[in-house]
């Protein structure tokens, strides 16, 4: 995947998962200034966020050989992207907004969490099985290549 192309996905995908949360949001009657702060924000957060963890998963993943313990660094990561998803969301709705922290229920806390822990697995699920697939087409340009190499 080319620069390009990885950040036009990255751009189309979190814009897309922002504007399905500021629609369900205003539809449940969200303060809609705020919400459009947020949630243009939080494409940003998403952008960087996944920017890091693709870092890890092309460097520090590569050195793992174990697939169990590839998926458990992936499982954490996707945590704590969701963590720090949902604390900076919430952050920004106390800054910009007219709600205080004490507004936020445990349990529009939690499920905020879990969308930003959804959106986390699914970036990472699409990431992986693209760079997967290049890698692959990759292996095969090489296996082909030296397969006519050794019949000249």
């Amino acid at each position: 995947m080319n620069r390009q192309t990885y950040w036009t996905y990255q751009l189309a995908g979190w814009s897309v998962f922002a504007a399905i949360g500021l629609v369900i949001n205003v539809i449940n009657g969200g303060y809609l200034p705020s919400l459009i702060v947020g949630h243009v924000l939080l494409v940003f957060y998403g952008i960087g966020l996944t920017h890091l963890f693709r870092h890890l998963i092309l460097g520090g993943q590569a050195r793992l050989t174990s697939r169990i313990r590839k998926a458990l660094v992936r499982s954490a990561c996707i945590l704590v992207i969701g963590a720090l998803l949902t604390a900076l969301v919430i952050a920004t709705d106390v800054a910009v907004g007219r709600n205080h922290a004490f507004a936020w229920s445990w349990g529009s806390i939690a499920g905020l969490s879990w969308g930003m822990c959804i959106a986390a697995a699914t970036w990472s699920a699409l990431y992986v099985q693209i760079v997967e697939g290049r890698r692959r087409q990759e292996h095969d340009a090489r296996s082909q290549l030296a397969l006519r190499e050794a019949e000249l």
